[in-house]
């Protein structure tokens, strides 16, 4: 089953289950998909901006404690093309750490262009 879950800050979360022992319920799902939107966008705005809308798959999501960890692809517009991440995000409250783990090619080109900082965490 494919829940979608809106998101504040213009993001769109796409849940597609979880393959960890502890998933999580709907609201950390959320919490996940808006906080990942925000790391993701901000990693991104240092290699190209991000225009409109932007979308997070959530492919799995983990809560334990106080803790999400979120695995998910991050699809934005740029300059009228179509651009993706994957990564994980490591959420606790407001803060959180993103690993770059792929990029699609348009991004890793822009990325290479601007010194690979996108990649830096990997």
């Amino acid at each position: 089953m494919v829940r979608t879950i809106a998101c504040a800050a213009a993001f769109t979360v796409l849940s597609l289950g979880s393959a960890y022992a502890g998933p999580c319920s709907p609201e950390q799902e959320q919490i996940a998909g808006a906080e990942s939107g925000k790391l993701s966008k901000a990693a991104v705005a240092a290699v190209m901006p991000v225009e409109g809308r932007q979308m997070i798959n959530l492919t799995e999501c983990d809560a334990r404690g106080s803790v999400i960890k979120a695995e998910f692809r991050y699809n934005y517009m740029s300059g009228g093309a179509y651009y993706w991440l994957e990564a994980r995000a490591d959420i606790d409250g407001a803060t959180g750490t993103l690993k770059v783990k792929k990029l699609s090619d348009g991004l890793e080109s822009a990325n290479a262009a601007k010194g690979g900082q996108l990649l830096a965490s990997r």
